[in-house]
């Protein structure tokens, strides 16, 4: 992420604040498009997940019918 911060030469007292989020925004995008491809490829599947507690130590199934 890239920070710029400019001073105005001809109006006093203003500052100019600008911040680069494309970085951001492309992670974020592929993140969407990854958790997209999982998601269909799972309905493809006819799978469902499991997930699992480590503090409480359960392992819970979650089917298709409820995903």
């Amino acid at each position: 992420m890239n920070l710029s911060v400019t001073v105005a030469e001809k109006s006093p007292g203003i500052i100019v604040v600008a911040i680069e989020v494309i970085e951001q925004v492309i992670t974020t995008l592929q993140l969407h498009l990854a958790l997209e491809q999982i998601r269909l490829s799972k309905a493809a599947a006819s799978l469902g997940l499991f997930k699992y507690d480590l503090v409480n130590n359960q392992l819970e199934w979650i089917s298709v019918a409820a995903a």
